[in-house]
């Protein structure tokens, strides 16, 4: 199920910052979902720079959100803006580039 349809109609979310989990649960349909929401992104972009880790992963990325709801966008703003070689001037400029207009743009002047 693609991030964009979570949380379901009628699901009440749960937020376990002790174990970096959130979820979803259905009483009606008895269903729990697993996923992450920008709130646990940013509390995983926190352990990837407390620890100095060199990266972040996604298993699949096509459902991510767009703007201000991409998860993928949260951590790379979070983490990775103040490197060296990530020249971004705003984080406008940061969700163009997960949009893939940037990079749509760069190939197509390669």
């Amino acid at each position: 199920m693609l991030t964009q349809a979570l949380p379901r109609p009628n699901a009440h979310i749960h937020y376990k910052r002790e174990v970096g989990a959130t979820y979803s649960f259905d009483r009606s349909m008895n269903t729990m979902i697993s996923y992450d929401t920008v709130d646990m992104q940013k509390q995983k972009a926190d352990f990837i720079r407390e620890y100095g880790l060199g990266g972040a992963m996604w298993w699949e990325s096509s459902g991510d959100r767009q703007g201000e709801e991409s998860l993928i966008g949260t951590v790379c703003l979070l983490c990775f803006t103040h490197l060296p070689g990530v020249r971004l001037q705003d984080d406008k400029a940061l969700l163009m580039v997960l949009s893939g207009r940037e990079a749509s743009r760069r190939s197509q002047s390669t």
